[in-house]
């Protein structure tokens, strides 16, 4: 049986009273949507948020490098 991860029952997109199948197709959407959301959109959200910080402390170090 499938495990359950609670933060995904939210973004689950299969109805339950489809039928008897219902349940485990459920499941399986739970779990495609976690391992897209932890293999796919974290990693990019962390990215992003590198770059960011990377591009801030360049901007930071040639206001610094002007100022002197």
């Amino acid at each position: 049986m499938f495990t359950k991860v609670p933060v995904i029952w939210y973004f689950s997109f299969i109805n339950c009273s489809a039928g008897r199948n219902a349940g485990i197709l459920n499941e399986l959407t739970q779990l495609f949507l976690f391992h897209l959301f932890s293999f796919l959109i974290i990693p990019i959200l962390l990215s992003l948020f590198v770059f960011c910080c990377l591009i801030h402390t360049v901007c930071w170090l040639c206001k610094l490098n002007m100022n002197v």
